[in-house]
C-alpha cells in the first residue's frame, strides 16, 4: 500500500508469516531490505497466516493507494 496521506509517501508492506518464526526480526529484516533496494520509506506489518484478505476469483489486488484513514486491510 502506498500511503499518500503525508508530503511524502511512504510504502507499507503487509506480509504473513510463513509457519514458526519471530514476527519482529521477520518485520525488521523486511523493511532494512526494502529501504536499501527501493529508496523509499518503508513500514512492515507481519501478521499470521491467513490475515491478508483472499479473492478466490479475478485479478488480485496488491498495490492499494491510501489518501484517507480508511486501511483496506482492517474493512
Amino acid at each position: 500500500m502506498i500511503d499518500r496521506r503525508e508530503t511524502l509517501p511512504q510504502l507499507e508492506v503487509h506480509a504473513e508469516l510463513g509457519g514458526e518464526g519471530d514476527p519482529g526480526h521477520a518485520r525488521a529484516g523486511l523493511e532494512r531490505r526494502l529501504a536499501d533496494r527501493l529508496r523509499v520509506r518503508v513500514e512492515v506489518s507481519i501478521g499470521p497466516p491467513g490475515s491478508i484478505p483472499r479473492q478466490e476469483t479475478g485479478k488480485a489486488r496488491r498495490v492499494w493507494d491510501r489518501t484517507s484513514e480508511a486501511d483496506p486491510f482492517r474493512a
